[in-house]
């Protein structure tokens, strides 16, 4: 039985997400889930699926067993804290966008509330498949 994904965050990585979700048999894409209204109906529109304006309704409204937490914000991670925190709090594991956080004490609490969860907490750093990325490992 495929995993039910929503993606939150219907920008150009979101829909990368969506992307590989509605692809794969192993998954199956049920929401998008932006504040931008206009962004989360687009996107929608373009995959099926449900859009919802904040994460409260898409988790009250969705049967997710995991998330794609895709926000923008200050250097593309300002945002990630509110949404991975609800996420991880609802019980669901949560495939986050680089870089986890640009604060340390958030980030610090998201890995910690998936442990005291226990559900799974990764973060999409794609760059250790590049070139320079293999050279540094």
């Amino acid at each position: 039985m495929p995993i039910k994904v929503g993606v939150i965050g219907a920008g150009g990585i979101g829909r990368t997400h969506a992307g590989v979700y509605r692809n794969d048999n192993l998954s199956e894409l049920v929401a998008f889930c932006d504040i931008d209204k206009a962004r989360a109906d687009a996107a929608g529109v373009q995959f099926s699926v449900p859009a919802y304006y904040s994460v409260a309704d898409l988790l009250k409204n969705e049967k997710l067993d995991a998330v794609s937490v895709c926000t923008a914000g200050k250097e593309n991670g300002g945002h990630h804290f509110e949404p991975v925190m609800q996420c991880l709090e609802a019980g669901l594991d949560v495939l986050c966008e680089k870089p986890i956080s640009n604060n340390i004490v958030e980030a610090r609490q998201m890995v910690a509330k998936a442990k005291e969860k226990g559900v799974r907490f990764g973060i999409n750093l794609n760059h250790r498949f590049t070139p320079p990325g293999r050279q540094a490992i």
